[in-house]
């Protein structure tokens, strides 16, 4: 799956966030470890891939504007290390941040080409946004 353009997004939440512009971070991020292809089981366990073949499920709470950013900052950490497809959902209440950003819950799953094969990783990451609606962090 090619990576989303950074393309701003608008967006209303609250009178502390309104008309935030939100894009996906740069280069500069790093992939959080749970999402990074595990060298040890190039293929992951088949239990593993079986269990993360259905569609993320998401919770109220995220618009999904910041979703968006976010998962358009994991494709880009992501690509380096062979993704192919990267989905994402809101895994909760995002919350503000005392510099006026915001800190998102979001579940993410990354599939990386493997030998013929893939690998899935999936994990409930951190995405913190700056009071600019750039994103600044993944955890």
């Amino acid at each position: 799956m090619a990576p989303s353009p950074a393309v701003p997004l608008a967006i209303n939440t609250t009178a502390a966030l309104t008309s935030l512009r939100l894009q996906g971070g740069g280069s500069d991020l790093v992939l959080p470890q749970g999402l990074a292809p595990d060298p040890d089981r190039p293929m992951g366990s088949r239990a593993n891939q079986r269990r993360l073949q259905g569609p993320l499920v998401p919770r109220s709470g995220t618009p999904v504007q910041v979703v968006q950013a976010c998962r358009t900052s994991v494709v880009t950490a992501a690509l380096p290390y062979g993704a192919v497809r990267v989905d994402a959902a809101s895994a909760g209440a995002w919350s503000a941040v005392p510099n006026g950003g915001l800190v998102a819950p979001i579940e993410v799953r990354v599939t990386y080409a493997r030998s013929g094969a893939t690998q899935i990783r999936q994990s409930r990451i951190s995405c913190q946004i700056d009071p600019n609606g750039q994103v600044i962090a993944l955890r």
